[in-house]
């Protein structure tokens, strides 16, 4: 059986593999309503869920852990400047 977890998954790669940027909610909520068949009072929790687990795919991306790592690390950089 297929948990919550695992869906925000799916549903990120698949955004992932077409190009949406996490960092742009409006595009992020236009691929959801191309792509996914909700509850309209539900949309907050999916650009939540598939919005962070597609941060982490392109964190990865670019070498690091997860979206938090990478966050983590410019405020580093940022204070150090």
């Amino acid at each position: 059986m297929t948990n919550l977890k695992e869906l925000y998954n799916q549903a990120a790669r698949k955004a992932f593999t077409d190009g949406v940027d996490a960092g742009s909610e409006s595009a992020l909520v236009a691929w959801i309503w191309s792509n996914c068949n909700y509850r309209p009072d539900t949309e907050y929790f999916l650009v939540l869920g598939i919005g962070c687990a597609l941060a982490d795919l392109q964190a990865q991306e670019k070498g690091f852990k997860n979206e938090v790592q990478r966050a983590f690390l410019d405020a580093q950089h940022a204070i150090s400047l």
